[in-house]
């Protein structure tokens, strides 16, 4: 699997991807989301976290 930093660049909105994130307490969390209107929707309760990294599963679909 390969990991995209967000600050190298984001998916197609829509694609839902795997996110390596970050909580801010330190801890790393990965979750599913994906962009919409530029900004990332993300499956679960997931207050106070910072996107640093995605990667696109192995088949894509498309959310919107």
């Amino acid at each position: 699997m390969r990991w995209t930093s967000v600050s190298d660049g984001l998916p197609e909105e829509g694609i839902e991807c795997l996110l390596s994130c970050m909580r801010t307490d330190g801890a790393i969390v990965e979750l599913i989301g994906y962009l919409q209107n530029g900004k990332w929707v993300i499956e679960g309760d997931c207050p106070d976290i910072t996107v640093r990294y995605w990667s696109l599963f192995a088949a894509q679909r498309k959310i919107i």
